[in-house]
């Protein structure tokens, strides 16, 4: 049975309200991941995300059983009754635009399945390498697909901030998902928000991976990157490593 580790940081950013939310559930014999970054400018920001985490949560003991059938088909489903429910308590609040993106991993001895809306962000990686990310679902990816811009230039586009997939009273909220093999001993994986992404480089996950103290190296090297930036988003990262 696989062994696994996890570590999380989430930061407030210099806005001062933390809108990310993380969660980490052991359901039998898997762990349900998820981190959500609610969209920043709307009010309901912190609520639309930990709904959303909250409904995953409380839904999937009912898609857990047929999951690994039709991973893609579960998890769509699961995100569908996980909005309706995060709408409904933000209805009750009256948060008409709140929305949030959303990473989510589900991870057993069989398989390991992945859940992706929005531009926060899934890694897998070995020592040396990212073997596989998300791509962010926003307007400055869509602009690198059709090569106007780099990645270089994405990075620090004015509009890089547009979504074209959230979940929430106004987003779409379907998930791409990608099933692959379950975790390799000393393979790690890093769902993180889009502040978290935008400081890093992945050669800090590949130091995460290799280290005895996780936590320590991990708030040593974010509050060392932090203090060189005059404004920046919530930083979110849950961290895991797997050994067997």
């Amino acid at each position: 049975m696989m062994d696994i580790e996890f570590e999380s940081i989430s930061l407030p950013g210099t806005k001062g309200r933390n809108d990310d939310y993380l969660v980490i559930e052991k359901m039998g014999d898997s762990y349900l991941c998820i981190v959500a970054d609610g969209c920043g400018g709307h009010r309901g920001a912190n609520f639309a995300s930990r709904f959303l985490c909250e409904a995953l949560v409380e839904h999937m003991p009912k898609i857990a059983p047929h999951i690994e059938a039709n991973p893609e088909k579960a998890m769509k489903e699961l995100f569908k009754l996980s909005k309706t429910t995060q709408c409904e308590n933000l209805k009750k609040k009256n948060f008409r635009d709140a929305c949030t993106t959303c990473e989510l991993a589900w991870l057993n001895d069989n398989v390991s399945i992945f859940a992706h809306v929005g531009d926060s962000r899934i890694y897998r990686f070995n020592e040396s390498q990212v073997v596989w990310r998300t791509k962010d679902q926003s307007f400055v990816q869509d602009l690198v697909d059709q090569g106007v811009l780099s990645e270089e230039e994405a990075s620090i586009h004015p509009m890089g901030n547009i979504l074209s997939n959230t979940i929430g009273m106004m987003g779409g909220g379907i998930p791409t998902v990608s099933v692959q093999p379950p975790l390799k001993a000393n393979e790690g994986l890093a769902l993180c928000t889009d502040g978290f992404w935008h400081i890093t480089q992945p050669t800090l996950l590949f130091k995460l991976l290799k280290t005895k103290n996780i936590k320590k190296l991990l708030t040593s090297e974010v509050n060392s990157l932090l203090k060189t930036q005059t404004e920046y988003d919530d930083v979110t990262l849950l961290f895991i490593r797997s050994h067997y």
